[in-house]
C-alpha cells in the first residue's frame, strides 16, 4: 500500500526555496523579504518556523484519531491526538466492544426474554449512564494526548 501524496513539495526558484500547496497552487512561505518586514528585522533571517504545531490545536484532521462527544465523555468535544499508543489502545478498546456485544447477542438468542429485560436498566437509567460515562471520561483521559479540537 502506497501512502498519500503530500500536501506540500519544496521547488527552487532563483536560488531560492519555496514551499508550494499542491492543493491550492499557492506559495505557502512568503518570500524571504516580506517576512522580514513582517517582523521588523532587517538586519538577520527570521527564526525558523517550529517543526511541530502547538499543543493546543492539531495542524490537520489527519493528525487527530477521532473527536469525541458528548453522550459518552463529560469533558467533550476534544481531540485525540494520533500516536502509535493511542491507535493501538483504541484498536483493542474496540475489539473488546465487539467481543462483548457479540456475547451480548449470542446470550439474548440463547435466553431470550431475559437478556434484554437485564440491559435495560443498564443503558437507561441515569445512574448507570452517569457512571458508564464517567468511566469513559477516565478512559480517554489516559490517552495523555488530549487536545481542545480545532475552531477552522
Amino acid at each position: 500500500m502506497r501512502p498519500p501524496p503530500t500536501r506540500y513539495k519544496v521547488v527552487e526558484r532563483g536560488r531560492r526555496l519555496e514551499v508550494i500547496d499542491t492543493w491550492s497552487g499557492a506559495v505557502a512561505t512568503p518570500p524571504m523579504a516580506e517576512t522580514r518586514e513582517r517582523r521588523g528585522r532587517t538586519d538577520r533571517a527570521p527564526a525558523p518556523a517550529p517543526s511541530r504545531p502547538a499543543a493546543t490545536a492539531p495542524a490537520d484532521s489527519r493528525d487527530t484519531l477521532f473527536t469525541t462527544q458528548p453522550w459518552y465523555d463529560d469533558k467533550a468535544p476534544r481531540a485525540i491526538r494520533e500516536s502509535y499508543a493511542n491507535k493501538a489502545r483504541v484498536q483493542k478498546f474496540t475489539q473488546i466492544a465487539a467481543f462483548a456485544v457479540a456475547v451480548t447477542l449470542g446470550l439474548s438468542v440463547v435466553l431470550w426474554p431475559w437478556v434484554p429485560l437485564l440491559l435495560v436498566p443498564l443503558f437507561f437509567a441515569d445512574e448507570s449512564r452517569r457512571r458508564l460515562r464517567a468511566a469513559a471520561t477516565r478512559w480517554i483521559d489516559t490517552l495523555d494526548q488530549a487536545v481542545p479540537p480545532s475552531a477552522g
